[in-house]
C-alpha cells in the first residue's frame, strides 16, 4: 500500500478596514487540491490559534494579526500537513467615503474626482484622486461599506477616502482559480442580501464579491449590449454608447434581457452620449 502524500499549508495576505466588510480568508495547498482548508485570524498572542478573531469596528489599527488554515486532506492525502505557513492581516483605520455630491470617473487608468462649489466660477473643479496606474475600470460604491472599489486585470482594489488604494488581491472563481473580472462599466448589485461589483465585458456581466474576490458571471440572453459604462437601478442596468441607450434587465433566473433604445436629438442639439 502507498504512502500517503506529503502536502503544505500557505495562507494568503489579508486586509480589514474597521468596521468595513470582513474578507473571507484563504490559502492555498501544495499539492493543489491535497485538502478542503478553513481559514481564520488570530492576534499574534494567541500562538496555538485557538480563538478565531472577530474583526469589529474597534479592531486595533496597526497591531500584528496572523491568518491560518487547517484542512481536511484528501483521499490519498497525509492527515496532517508537513509545514503550516501563516500570513499577516493588515487593519487599517475607517477610511469609508461619506454620500456626497462629488463624482468619479476613471480614465487612462486613474481616477478622478468632479466636485462642484456653488457660487465658484467655474463651480466644477476636475483632479486626479488616487493612485495613477491602479484602477482601470469597472468602479463602483460599495453601500455596504461606503469605499469605491474598482478592477485593474486581474486585481480587486478599494479607494479609501484618504486616496489611500489598496490592493485585495486577485479575482478567482468559486475554486479558487484565478478568473480576470476586469471589463467595462462598473456598479455594486445586490443577491440574497450580498452587494457584488457588476461590471459588463461584452454580452457578458462579471459579479465580484468584494469581501471573497470570488466573480461569477451573468449572460445577455436576448438581444443586446454594448455600452462603456453603466449604472443599475432596481433590477435594470442602464448605459450609453453613442447614440444608443441600452436596457438590460437582470431576471430571475440570473440572466439579463437586453434592449437598445435610439436618442433622438432635439432641435439646435448635436453629438452623442458615451460612458468612459
Amino acid at each position: 500500500m502507498a504512502a500517503p502524500t506529503a502536502w503544505t499549508v500557505t495562507a494568503n495576505v489579508a486586509n480589514y478596514s474597521q468596521g468595513g466588510i470582513t474578507p473571507i480568508f484563504r490559502g492555498t495547498t501544495t499539492p493543489a487540491g491535497a485538502a478542503t482548508l478553513t481559514c481564520n485570524a488570530y492576534t499574534a498572542a494567541d500562538t496555538l490559534f485557538a480563538t478565531p478573531l472577530t474583526l469589529t469596528a474597534s479592531t486595533t489599527v496597526g497591531a500584528t494579526y496572523k491568518v491560518r488554515c487547517t484542512g481536511v486532506a484528501a483521499s490519498g492525502y497525509a492527515a496532517s500537513p508537513t509545514s503550516n505557513t501563516t500570513a499577516v492581516l493588515s487593519v487599517v483605520a475607517n477610511l469609508s467615503l461619506t454620500c456626497n455630491a462629488n463624482f468619479y470617473q476613471v480614465s487612462n487608468n486613474l481616477l478622478y474626482k468632479l466636485t462642484y462649489t456653488s457660487g465658484a466660477s467655474p463651480p466644477f473643479s476636475y483632479a486626479a484622486f488616487g493612485v495613477a496606474n491602479t484602477i482601470n475600470n469597472a468602479i463602483g460604491w460599495n453601500p455596504d461599506d461606503n469605499y469605491i472599489y474598482g478592477l485593474n486585470g486581474a486585481n480587486l482594489y478599494r479607494l479609501a477616502s484618504d486616496q489611500r488604494v489598496t490592493n485585495l488581491g486577485p479575482t478567482i472563481t468559486a475554486a479558487g482559480a484565478s478568473a480576470t473580472a476586469n471589463s467595462t462599466g462598473g456598479d455594486f448589485y445586490r443577491i440574497n442580501g450580498t452587494a457584488y461589483l457588476m461590471s459588463a465585458s461584452g454580452t457578458t456581466f462579471n459579479l465580484t464579491n468584494p469581501a471573497s474576490r470570488v466573480v461569477s458571471t451573468m449572460t445577455v440572453t436576448s438581444g443586446s449590449w454594448a455600452p462603456y459604462d453603466m449604472t443599475i437601478i432596481g433590477n435594470t442596468a442602464w448605459g450609453f454608447d453613442g447614440t444608443t441607450l441600452y436596457k438590460g434587465v437582470i431576471t430571475s433566473n440570473g440572466t439579463i434581457a437586453g434592449t437598445s433604445i435610439a436618442i433622438t436629438s432635439k432641435a439646435g442639439v448635436t453629438g452623442t452620449v458615451r460612458g468612459t
